[in-house]
């Protein structure tokens, strides 16, 4: 795949292009710790089949995209997640904000005047910020089991952010694999659920690309530093979809009402039994909404 230098860093990307194209871009944005790859395959085809170019990348420190392994994560525990929960900003090396210059960056580098955003959870937080701060390049918004910064909003269940922030058992395959294994055990709802060995072998395939515990940490600070967005959010005048599934455990389904509430006109979709991943009995109906959405932006 290909690398765009944005920022002094090296981004990973790839687009796909339709086979009858419709003009329109598809600018697809991971979550915490996830790689390009996290977009489903099947996912990224359906929207290309819609005639949509779609484009997908790996998000700074995360990926086969530049890791910045000289600068160390601050410490963090049990205490600084019990402190942001109750409300407080924790220290970060660079910002939600920095991480959506990297798309637009790389929306320069390609060419992209303007593209139908599409993020998923920290991606969600991202694409918003794009929208805040170059609302001229946003044709659409579609934020996925995200939220809105508002504190009580969004909150994960009970221990669940403690879970996810321990270390795994060893750092040979096997172990990486297990662990990756349990957390999006964790995080599947009680309707879509991946078969195990499906679930096993595309880890294998993600750790076998890339791993970035400090990388994962470093991302998680920057959302702990975040601000609240319903403010800005509340001044976006451009046709936004929310989607969220009822059964979400990272990201209470609150987050993506705060969301919706906030955008003016904004659309909300809740799934009930969908958690907090991309299961494959959802992409058709998935896509459909978001391609539905970016037509009727433009239309």
């Amino acid at each position: 795949m290909p690398r765009a230098a944005i920022n002094n860093l090296e981004i990973e990307y790839e687009v796909i292009e339709p086979a009858e194209p419709n003009g329109e871009t598809v600018l697809l944005i991971m979550g915490l710790g996830c790689q390009l790859i996290h977009w489903p395959d099947e996912f990224v085809e359906l929207l290309a089949k819609q005639g949509f170019r779609v484009v997908r990348y790996d998000n700074r420190d995360i990926g086969l995209s530049t890791q910045l392994n000289h600068l160390h994560p601050y410490k963090s525990g049990k205490l600084d997640l019990a402190k942001w929960l109750m409300g407080a900003r924790l220290k970060a090396h660079y910002s939600v904000k920095d991480m959506a210059s990297d798309g637009i960056g790389l929306m320069d580098e390609l060419g992209i005047k303007r593209a139908h955003i599409v993020g998923v959870s920290m991606g969600g937080m991202i694409g918003q910020r794009m929208a805040i701060e170059w609302p001229e390049r946003v044709a659409s918004l579609t934020s996925i089991m995200s939220t809105s910064g508002a504190r009580r909003a969004g909150y994960p269940a009970r221990g669940m952010m403690q879970q996810l922030t321990r270390r795994p058992a060893g750092k040979d395959l096997g172990a990486l694999v297990d662990f990756g294994v349990q957390n999006w055990t964790l995080l599947q709802g009680r309707e879509y659920k991946t078969p195990p060995e499906e679930l096993r072998a595309f880890t294998e395939r993600v750790v076998q690309r890339s791993v970035s515990p400090a990388g994962f940490m470093r991302q998680l600070q920057a959302v702990m530093n975040e601000p609240n967005r319903v403010r800005e959010l509340k001044k976006l005048k451009l046709p936004t979809l929310v989607l969220h599934g009822g059964d979400d455990p990272l990201i209470h389904v609150s987050g993506g009402q705060s969301v919706a509430k906030a955008v003016p006109g904004a659309k909300l979709e809740i799934i009930p039994g969908w958690g907090h991943d991309m299961p494959a009995a959802l992409n058709q109906r998935l896509t459909g909404l978001i391609a539905d959405h970016a037509r009727s932006a433009v239309g």
